[in-house]
C-alpha cells in the first residue's frame, strides 16, 4: 500500500487524482464512477498545478547525487517565496556531484523539501556554504553564479513547512 500512496502522490504533483481500490470488489468501477467513493483517494488539490515536462524529469527520472541540509531561512525563502537556493542557507553537504548533477534539498532533521540542478561542484559548495553570494568571488576565486540552485531550475517536493520542528532550529538570510 505504502508503494502505491507513493506513486498517487507523484501524479498528485502533476495534477491528477487517484483513486486506490480494490480490483476484487464486484462493480468497483461502477461505484467509483456513482461517487460512491470507496478505497482511497488522493486529489491532486487546487493549489497543485500540473508541473513542466523538465520539472517532471528532474521529479522523477534522474538520480540525485548529492544532499544539501539547509537552514530555516533558506527553507522559508524556497517554500513560501519562490526564491533561488543561496549559499548562506546551506549547513551541510553529502554527497559528491558537479555542476549541473541533481541535488535533493532537505531539512536539517532530514526532510527532503526540493530537488534542484546546482551551479556548483560539491568541492565549490562546501567551500561557499553559509557564506554570502558576494563572498562566493572571494573564497573560489570566481563566480559562476550568485546563487547556488536558481529557482527556475529547483522542484518543491512539499509546501508544509510550516512547523518549526520540520524546518529546524537556525535561520538565515537565504533569499535574494
Amino acid at each position: 500500500m505504502e508503494t502505491k500512496i507513493k506513486a498517487a502522490r507523484i501524479v498528485a504533483r502533476l495534477g491528477i487524482d487517484t483513486i486506490i481500490a480494490s480490483g476484487f470488489e464486484i462493480d468497483i468501477l461502477l461505484k467509483i464512477k456513482s461517487k460512491n467513493f470507496v478505497g482511497t483517494t488522493i486529489l491532486s488539490g487546487k493549489k497543485n498545478k500540473a508541473i513542466s515536462a523538465r520539472k517532471q524529469w528532474m521529479l522523477n527520472h534522474i538520480k540525485a547525487k548529492g544532499k544539501l541540509y539547509l537552514d530555516s531561512g533558506a527553507i522559508i525563502a524556497l517554500v513560501q517565496f519562490n526564491k533561488s537556493l543561496l549559499p548562506v542557507g546551506i549547513v551541510k553537504i553529502d554527497g559528491r556531484f558537479d555542476r549541473g548533477d541533481l541535488v535533493v534539498c532537505m531539512t536539517e532533521k532530514g526532510v527532503e523539501v526540493a530537488r534542484g540542478l546546482i551551479n556548483y561542484s560539491s568541492f565549490e559548495a562546501e567551500k561557499i556554504s553559509g557564506l554570502l553570494s558576494e563572498q562566493i568571488e572571494k573564497e573560489l576565486g570566481y563566480m559562476e553564479e550568485p546563487e547556488v540552485i536558481h529557482k527556475d531550475n529547483l522542484i518543491l517536493i512539499s509546501s508544509s513547512f510550516e512547523d518549526s520542528n520540520t524546518i529546524g532550529a537556525n535561520s538565515s538570510k537565504a533569499e535574494q
